[in-house]
């Protein structure tokens, strides 16, 4: 499946933080800044990341996400978050953003320090790959143990004007509570106010992501 949504480019790569090889770094840029609509998960250790996302999320309009796989960024203290601020000031950098535009996320084992000077070097490459059919690849560069990649796309009438959202996911446990450790971003076109954004992404994930429980896992 082909996904692309006007107004975005990705791509995916390896830093080196898999010892598969397999990709483990994913960039996705808006050309513009966009509005944003953003939810957390409500587990009481929060990885740095998330708890970096949090005080960030409310500066403005964003530019799209860095994440990588293989390392949580988790249980890993302030030297975590110091972590975050370097791969998000390297990846808009990179990309040529203002920083702090770009949401930065991590999934994989929890309680190794993250090696943000390996995805620091990587960036620049993954950057110049970036592309609007590079989202498939982001989408497999997020995957932990996922048995398959998790996208899709839509493309729908609204108002008179065709709209698409696109999107990427990883997760195949511990969904609860509330998003647990699972990853999901959703990218579009459609022109829509920042509070009718944040309203209407929070009655979807409240309907759908936090209904679920895969086989007790938490």
């Amino acid at each position: 499946m082909n996904i692309v949504v006007p107004g975005f480019r990705a791509a995916g790569g390896s830093c080196g933080i898999k010892k598969s090889g397999k990709p483990d770094l994913a960039l996705v840029v808006s050309d513009r800044p966009c509005v944003s609509a953003v939810v957390f998960t409500r587990n009481r250790v929060a990885a740095a990341p998330v708890v970096w996302g949090k005080a960030n999320r409310n500066r403005g309009r964003l530019r799209g996400i860095v994440v990588n796989s293989g390392n949580a960024n988790a249980c890993t203290g302030a030297a975590g978050v110091a972590a975050v601020r370097k791969v998000s000031a390297a990846a808009c950098a990179a990309v040529g953003v203002p920083e702090g535009t770009l949401l930065v996320g991590s999934t994989g084992v929890i309680g190794v320090p993250l090696p943000a000077g390996k995805i620091a070097a990587a960036l620049p490459g993954i950057a110049a790959r970036l592309s609007p059919k590079g989202i498939v690849a982001a989408g497999e560069a997020i995957r932990t143990t996922d048995a398959f990649s998790k996208r899709g796309v839509r493309r729908v009438r609204i108002g008179g004007r065709t709209v698409t959202i696109g999107g990427i996911a990883k997760g195949a446990g511990m969904i609860a509570p509330n998003m647990g450790t699972m990853l999901a971003y959703l990218f579009t076109d459609a022109a829509v106010a920042p509070a009718d954004a944040r309203r209407l992404f929070r009655e979807a994930v409240d309907a759908s992501f936090n209904r679920i429980v895969v086989d007790g896992d938490t």
